[in-house]
């Protein structure tokens, strides 16, 4: 069988991950109560799909969550990677537009640098 390596997409989520690591190791994040990928986009096996869709997994959510303390109130911070010529899906988009109408910050970052500028214009990376 044919092993398959990390496509574009997973090494952007990767490195940019590892890069956030390395950050909240030197206690450079700001006030970040949690940080996560979220895998629901994941290649899996049919079983497993049918069973993360009946335990609730929607489609759309963004690859990262961010939760930042801020003046005793917890804001989230929705994160999705995209490769160069990448699209969001509907449901994606959709996310997107629930997130501007409740006043959730939502990015999309092509690159690992454009994301951790992000992190740093949303005050969450230290310098």
């Amino acid at each position: 069988m044919k092993r398959r390596g990390l496509g574009k997409e997973d090494q952007l989520h990767k490195n940019f991950a590892n890069m956030v690591k390395h950050y909240d190791c030197f206690n450079k994040l700001n006030n970040v109560i949690s940080w996560t990928y979220l895998p629901f986009g994941e290649n899996r096996t049919l079983e497993t799909g049918a069973l993360l869709k009946a335990k609730g997994t929607k489609k759309g959510y963004p690859d990262f969550l961010f939760r930042k303390l801020d003046n005793n109130i917890c804001y989230n911070i929705w994160m999705e990677a995209k490769i160069e010529k990448g699209k969001q899906s509907q449901e994606q988009k959709d996310f997107e537009n629930e997130c501007k109408s409740s006043n959730e910050s939502y990015y999309i970052f092509r690159s690992v640098e454009e994301g951790l500028d992000i992190l740093t214009e949303k005050n969450i990376l230290l310098n």
